[in-house]
């Protein structure tokens, strides 16, 4: 089993942070995790960590949505029938809101599992740190 050093640094000032960050990327040592308890915007430069892909799976979420909304629509109205005062069958503005519906529906459903894949939870493994 392999065995890497590893260091963990408790800091009582944002500042004494960034100073610490800065000298471990002087000496190019790799950076794994920094715990922050309020969002430090010079730690992310830091980090440079790359862009989340969570919006990817919200964008295929809601376009699977639509796609489901309109499918629904057109297939629940093919199958019943129903002539209303000589209405076409297949109408639109249902179909829009029933879309719109399922749009939202699977974006949040696929950003959360998105955000689940992202972040690698549930996590199983404790850190060593």
């Amino acid at each position: 089993m392999k065995h890497t050093a590893a260091v963990l640094g408790i800091f009582a000032c944002h500042h004494e942070l960034q100073a610490a960050l800065q000298a471990l990327q002087e000496r190019n040592l790799d950076i794994r995790s920094v715990y922050s308890p309020v969002p430090l915007h010079a730690v992310e430069a830091a980090l440079s960590s790359r862009p989340s892909r969570v919006k990817y799976f919200t964008l295929a979420g809601a376009v699977i949505g639509i796609i489901t909304g309109i499918f629904l629509s057109v297939y629940t109205s093919v199958q019943w029938g129903f002539m209303v005062s000589g209405k076409p069958i297949v109408s639109y503005v249902p179909m829009v809101i029933v879309a719109f519906e399922f749009c939202i529906l699977l974006a949040i459903i696929f950003n959360l599992l998105g955000m689940l894949v992202s972040s690698r939870l549930p996590n199983l493994r404790i850190p060593r740190h």
